[in-house]
């Protein structure tokens, strides 16, 4: 095998497990299931704030 051809063999073999997990992992669609809840506030924080939001962490 020539050089050239080696790179691009090993290039498409890099590129044929990169690009499904990129394709699976799309914030789009995965912005609708983050467990987050708004709340109004009632004296928790500066009184600038109108409403909280709390996470997993």
């Amino acid at each position: 095998m020539t050089r050239v051809k080696c790179v691009l063999f090993v290039s498409a073999v890099l590129l044929c497990g990169v690009l499904p997990a990129l394709a699976a992992t799309n914030p789009k669609l995965d912005y609708g299931k983050l467990p987050l809840t708004f709340e109004a506030d009632q004296g928790q924080a500066d009184q600038a704030v109108k409403f909280l939001s709390r996470g997993h962490r």
